[in-house]
């Protein structure tokens, strides 16, 4: 197929149609070209993965020796020798030591809620969650302790586990010793580590780390739960879902609707009260698989999510935790992909490209370089040896484009690849008004 210069459309010399049914077809090429989701397995992944540290229950040790259930956050190291990384349902909080190949405990004792500050021997954690880098020496990590509805810190000096922020279960801002939450399950602190973020059940908090002093952005954990946006104070959240990166002036979080969607909410920070809250990827409604367009995107259960502010700061990695994969969101582009996995299919395989396979990956972060990412998977529901748990480090990733014109219809839209076949016979139907620049995509 090509179109002429008198937006006459023919194949080869025998005329289609012409004038505004060009524009309709020209048309369908468009919203097809845009708004068709793009399903698993849409590009060439040459990535690949090995399993560091796995296999169901929570014992130390040395490589896939070690044993891990439900790892809800890991953090990189920027010295790039050790991953720490929390064990939600086991109630401890580890490290994997890359260059020894080793898992240790650092704080919690396995199989025991409780909440209890100190070092590993009395130290105590229930359902830990997300955590981050309090300071630039990385010498404190905050950790959000979500059944104790506090934010701890562990000093990796001394060893010691203490409370930084909260009380008991609560909504309250303001001065350090007055704040409180209610299941905190997110943290991200900004690379200057003068603000930490905390999401908890259904608001997002501002903590000024040199003082301790809170301040809110948006939601509240008291009155109705809905998926709502809108600035400061109109917005509101339902079910914040264990996931929350910092990209740019933009916190990124994952989230289940109260009318059974799974989305990605944007929150613009900077301006309290008045930050704006919207939704950027997935629906509100429904869950899903779907690639492609951010409007026809499809989540399900989406869970853990980080942006690369150093390498990548357009990219967003997103652990898709109900279909199994892993999927990056192109911001600038504004596409989703699937990158890691394939829909719906649970495995642990490890390999090269469409051989990986996954199981519920829960969290994930970001090596020293955009190419590398660490995903933490496992089920926390599962309570018997049946499924593929540990920590997977993923290597040679790139950024695909997922997007293509449908292969039933490939018109050459250049002009310069349009060369003259007019007959002369009809020269007063072929004036030359060749249009001076390639119609854009």
């Amino acid at each position: 197929f090509k179109p002429s210069p008198m937006g006459t459309l023919r194949i080869g010399r025998v005329c289609l149609c012409r004038g505004p049914y060009v524009i309709r077809i020209v048309a369908w090429i468009v919203v097809t070209f845009l708004f068709t989701p793009i399903q698993a397995g849409s590009f060439n992944n040459p990535s690949s993965t090995s399993l560091i540290s796995g296999n169901f229950g929570a014992i130390d040790g040395v490589g896939k020796d070690s044993r891990v259930q439900y790892p809800a956050g890991v953090l990189f190291s920027p010295s790039g020798d050790e991953l720490f990384f929390t064990d939600g349902t086991r109630h401890t909080f580890r490290v994997f030591k890359i260059r020894e190949d080793r898992t240790e405990l650092l704080a919690g004792i396995v199989d025991v809620q409780g909440n209890k500050d100190g070092t590993l021997d009395s130290s105590q954690l229930n359902n830990p969650r997300d955590i981050d880098f309090k300071d630039s020496s990385n010498q404190f990590i905050l950790i959000a302790d979500e059944l104790n509805h506090r934010i701890r810190q562990y000093d990796r000096g001394s060893g010691v586990l203490s409370i930084w922020l909260g009380n008991d279960r609560g909504d309250r801002d303001g001065e350090p010793s007055a704040v409180s939450f209610t299941n905190p399950r997110s943290i991200a602190v900004d690379m200057g580590y003068r603000f930490a973020y905390v999401a908890d059940l259904q608001s997002i908090r501002q903590i000024e780390i040199s003082s301790g002093v809170t301040a809110r952005l948006a939601g509240f954990n008291v009155g109705p739960t809905q998926s709502i946006n809108g600035n400061g104070n109109e917005a509101r959240f339902n079910n914040l879902n264990f996931g929350m990166t910092l990209g740019g002036a933009f916190l990124y979080l994952t989230e289940l609707t109260n009318t059974g969607g799974n989305i990605v909410r944007r929150v613009q920070i900077g301006n309290i009260p008045s930050v704006s809250v919207s939704t950027i990827l997935g629906n509100m409604d429904a869950q899903g698989y779907a690639d492609g367009n951010p409007v026809l995107s499809r989540f399900r259960n989406a869970r853990g999510i980080k942006s690369d502010s150093k390498t990548k700061p357009s990219c967003l990695y997103i652990a898709d935790t109900g279909n199994h994969v892993i999927r990056l969101y192109d911001i600038s582009a504004r596409t989703t992909a699937t990158i890691i996995g394939k829909g719906g299919v649970r495995g642990g395989a490890d390999g090269l490209g469409d051989a990986i396979l996954l199981e519920a990956p829960q969290s994930i972060d970001v090596g020293t370089s955009a190419s590398t990412i660490y995903v933490g998977q496992g089920n926390s529901g599962q309570t018997v040896e049946n499924g593929f748990y540990g920590i997977r480090v993923v290597v040679d990733i790139i950024t695909p484009s997922p997007i293509r014109i449908p292969p039933t219809f490939r018109p050459s839209m250049a002009p310069s690849q349009t060369p003259s076949r007019t007959p002369s016979r009809t020269p007063s139907r072929t004036p030359s008004r060749t249009p001076s620049r390639t119609p854009s995509r």
